[in-house]
């Protein structure tokens, strides 16, 4: 999910993948740990930001068959990690939060059946 979005929030990938935030937490630790994903968390003069999380040099193993040449440049932690200063990452922050509000719905819905 991580790589199909770009950049996921903590919170949107605990809506998207765990039950409760401790798990979350955990996991998300873990994984930066193993640098599967990286983290940063955009400045922000009052306050701070959740972590934002990208794929990390570590997922190269996962992602080996899928890249291509025309992919190469989006596959590095350097070009992965500029969503950080990007102009377009409220935009892209808000497409993602659309997207794992309405998964997060469809789950919920379809335990409930």
């Amino acid at each position: 999910m991580v790589d199909t979005h770009r950049v996921l929030t903590s919170r949107q990938i605990t809506h998207l993948c765990f039950g409760s935030e401790t798990t979350a937490r955990t996991r998300l630790s873990a994984l930066t740990s193993m640098r599967v994903l990286a983290r940063f968390r955009p400045r922000r003069d009052l306050g701070s930001h959740p972590w934002h999380h990208v794929l990390d040099s570590g997922d190269a193993f996962l992602l080996e068959h899928d890249i291509d040449d025309r992919d190469h440049r989006r596959h590095r932690t350097d070009q992965r990690l500029a969503w950080a200063t990007s102009q377009r990452l409220g935009h892209l922050l808000g497409i993602n939060s659309f997207f794992t509000t309405l998964a997060a719905v469809v789950v919920r819905r379809r335990a409930s059946r």
